[in-house]
């Protein structure tokens, strides 16, 4: 008897096993959902903003010149040498110290400015336009302050993105790489233009997330902008 009690015992306690953990495995799955789509979808919100901000980034190279001209006429360019950079030197945006912006042309290591003032505020970034300017005479005495360098979102390509989405959606999917899978839309309240955004589904799962980056316009302004990423 002894003998059946501890088998009986034995018994018991493996069911009672059993049950915790069918119970714990239930618990698992309704409540936790490892099944579920949330962690793909958080992972691929974070595909996009990468994929985006790849695509809609921008060099930004800023320096300070002092150019001994003081006295001096017409149109003059100094020769920036390219080691101090490491962004590619493209084209330019010079604006006096008072904010007003000179005429300026950047061509290689050549930065040319059409004006006689000693201290300029320079920038250089494939966002901006070269201006026409007349026939410059090298400047041999300058000064560069220190280079500083940065990525930006470029509203350029933040236009042309946007425009994109509108008339060839899928091609812009492919161009960042997206999972058929899935519909993403960009939107931010600071850049009430940018609007890349079809129908949003009333149902269903929508994964979103904000990020805050700086935008640079072709005028050499920057702000702080606030992007909302969906993934559906």
């Amino acid at each position: 008897m002894r003998r059946l009690n501890k088998k009986g015992a034995a018994h018991f306690e493996m069911i009672v096993s059993f049950v915790l953990f069918v119970g714990f495995i239930f618990f698992l799955l309704i409540f936790i959902r490892p099944y579920g789509t949330t962690t793909l979808s958080g992972s691929v919100v974070l595909t996009l903003f990468d994929s985006f901000e790849e695509r809609a980034h921008t060099n930004l190279t800023r320096i300070f010149l002092k150019a001994n001209n003081v006295g001096g006429g017409g149109c003059f360019y100094v020769n920036l040498p390219s080691e101090m950079f490491g962004y590619e030197l493209t084209k330019s945006l010079v604006r006096g110290v008072d904010d007003n912006e000179r005429n300026s042309k950047m061509v290689g290591e050549e930065l040319s400015i059409d004006a006689t003032d000693e201290f300029y505020k320079v920038a250089i970034s494939p966002d901006f336009d070269n201006d026409v300017l007349p026939t410059c005479t090298e400047l041999m005495g300058f000064t560069l302050g220190s280079v500083v360098e940065q990525r930006a979102i470029s509203y350029r390509r933040l236009e042309e993105m946007n425009a994109l989405y509108d008339s060839n959606y899928e091609k812009l999917k492919e161009d960042l790489n997206f999972p058929e899978a899935f519909d993403f839309s960009i939107v931010s309240l600071d850049l009430p233009d940018i609007v890349m955004q079809g129908v949003v589904p009333d149902t269903g799962e929508i994964v979103a997330q904000d990020y805050v980056e700086e935008v640079l316009f072709e005028n050499g302004t920057m702000i702080n902008a606030r992007f909302t990423l969906k993934v559906w």
